[in-house]
């Protein structure tokens, strides 16, 4: 291993070529999550504000400067743990939060332009904290969802309903991805172990050790 004292690479820094095109005063909130920390399709961009339990969607090639009034998402109860855009419907917003409750924002083309606390739909059906949310990457409609509570969902936010409830698992998850062609959820647990579920079924196809 390289110490940083004799890396090549140590002088190295990085620069904008761009100076101009920036978000300036940016407040993302200081609250330590294990989401991602925001979201972007190219079209948007999504974060949990400074101000409690609050997400800012804007353009995000509309560069700006934020200040006091910058209209924000305010519809959850706890702090916000996870977002994510579907990648079938730009406008389409997903929040997950420390109440235990899942919502979807639909962003319209200008974007958030008032305080909204009022969702499009809400998916209830965890008992405590919601960890991640995650969009299935090939089927329109489907997002998966873990929580503390020790339970994974596949909703169908086309009816609203959890299609597939899982809580085969021993210990708590804490990250989950599907597999790019979407016909398998994985996750991380604690005490080092991985399990890979297939959504369409309410077993586990898999556990092992993880690394």
């Amino acid at each position: 291993m390289v110490s940083l004292q004799q890396s090549k690479f140590r002088y190295l820094q990085g620069q904008n070529p761009f100076p101009q095109q920036k978000h300036e005063d940016v407040k993302m909130t200081s609250s330590q999550q294990e989401h991602d920390g925001m979201a972007s399709n190219g079209k948007f961009t999504a974060l949990p504000w400074e101000s409690m339990a609050s997400v800012a969607v804007f353009p995000s090639y509309k560069f700006q400067r934020f200040d006091a009034r910058i209209p924000l998402i305010k519809g959850h109860q706890g702090a916000i743990t996870d977002i994510a855009f579907s990648p079938f419907h730009d406008g389409l917003l997903s929040t997950a939060s420390e109440d235990g409750k899942i919502k979807l924002w639909l962003i319209p083309d200008e974007g958030v332009q008032e305080i909204t606390k009022e969702e499009d739909m809400e998916l209830l059906g965890h008992t405590k904290k919601v960890m991640a949310v995650r969009w299935h990457p090939i089927a329109e409609n489907v997002l998966a969802s873990y929580s503390v509570d020790g339970c994974v969902k596949i909703w169908d936010v086309a009816n609203g309903t959890a299609g597939i409830n899982y809580s085969g698992h021993t210990t708590l998850p804490t990250a989950m991805r599907w597999s790019p062609r979407g016909d398998v959820l994985g996750m991380m647990l604690k005490g080092h172990q991985m399990t890979f579920i297939d959504p369409r079924k309410e077993d586990s196809v898999l556990t092992s050790a993880s690394h």
